[in-house]
């Protein structure tokens, strides 16, 4: 995914640092890293109100120019950390960058350390887990494409490390790389370590069995995005009835909703303002898929004559889930990934496929 960055500056030496920033921009994708485009203003007659336009749309702002300036452009505007984007300054001789705002979330850590290192600048980071060299859970969870279920455990567990204190991790996924020493990996949930106060669990199943077998811990639920939900349905089903089909399919199986990154479906279905309003619901991406690529996605499925009538497909919502999980994992199979085959509810199948979620410490 692109992201995007605004930046203004308010001098001559400020503008040339702007073409250093595009420059940087360039060498992290050369690199492998993420592409980002760069738009940018020069001493703007009114700041707080391009701020105010630019703050909500991109992923990073830039200010070349004094700290005290950005602080108080973007003061009104703060919302909470797990939306505000990123806030970068740099001095407009190019000596420091300095993370202002959204240091672990909004990635402006990571950011300073690549733009600085691009322009052989003085990275100012001030987070306490990052002057410590100890974890930070939460930009860890972002990079690892993990859900923060709440983000005050998540504080509190940063806090655990910053002091020193060991904290448990227990993963039902691949891990790969060395776990950090302040880490202690549980190998399974009934584990108990004396001293250690707080667990991290990383599991898309719902809290409630390995609450109960981890109950000696204060926990921080971390969830995978790693499973899709297919849907077929009948011509014209509501959105509350395709919601009541999802949530009881996943709920049975103790699958976490926030689990689910996206929902697909057959193109016959792109229209059905149903199943739209259900992903505007969920704030989920839905995908569409011709009849024709759908047959070809491999294994055996429960065929249905009707649907195979209607759509020219033997089943919808187990091919729909296989076929979006291929995009990720080009293995993929129904053998393989399909953890919920199709379920019936009144005129609405639905159906879960998952990546094998695996975080990583490398």
């Amino acid at each position: 995914m692109i992201k995007k960055c605004a930046a203004v500056a308010f001098s001559a030496s400020g503008k040339k640092r702007i073409g250093d920033i595009e420059r940087a921009f360039a060498a992290i994708k050369d690199k492998g890293g993420e592409e980002w485009t760069l738009t940018y203003v020069m001493k703007p007659n009114d700041l707080k109100g391009w701020c105010q336009e630019v703050f909500p749309e991109n992923d990073a702002i830039i200010f070349v120019g004094a700290l005290g300036i950005a602080v108080r452009t973007v003061a009104p505007l703060l919302v909470n950390k797990t939306i505000d984007p990123a806030v970068i300054v740099m001095d407009d001789m190019g000596l420091n960058v300095i993370s202002v705002l959204s240091g672990h979330i909004g990635g402006a850590n990571e950011l300073t350390r690549l733009l600085a290192a691009e322009m052989g600048a003085n990275p100012v980071i001030t987070t306490a887990s990052d002057v410590h060299g100890k974890i930070a859970v939460d930009s860890w969870a972002v990079r690892n494409n993990l859900y923060i279920t709440d983000m005050e455990c998540a504080k509190k567990v940063a806090m655990e490390i910053v002091e020193g204190r060991k904290v448990g991790l227990y993963c039902d996924c691949d891990i790969l790389g060395q776990v950090p020493d302040e880490l202690v990996l549980l190998e399974e949930a009934s584990d108990f370590v004396k001293d250690i106060k707080w667990c991290i669990i990383i599991s898309d199943r719902k809290i409630s069995s390995l609450k109960e077998a981890l109950r000696e811990y204060n926990i921080l639920w971390l969830i995978p995005k790693n499973n899709v939900v297919g849907v077929g349905c009948k011509k014209g089903k509501s959105e509350r009835d395709i919601n009541a089909a999802v949530i009881d399919t996943l709920s049975e199986n103790s699958i976490d909703p926030r689990s689910v990154y996206a929902i697909s479906s057959i193109d016959l279905k792109c229209g059905e303002p149903g199943l739209l309003g259900f992903s505007e619901y969920m704030n989920i991406p839905s995908f569409f898929y011709p009849g024709d690529e759908l047959k070809k996605v491999p294994g055996e499925f429960d065929m249905s004559d009707f649907v195979f009538g209607v759509t020219g497909v033997d089943n919808v919502c187990e091919r729909a889930a296989i076929r979006k999980i291929m995009e990720d994992d080009p293995e993929a199979s129904r053998d393989r990934n399909l953890v919920v085959p199709k379920k019936k509810c009144e005129g609405v199948t639905v159906a879960v496929a998952g990546k094998r979620g695996c975080v990583s410490f490398e």
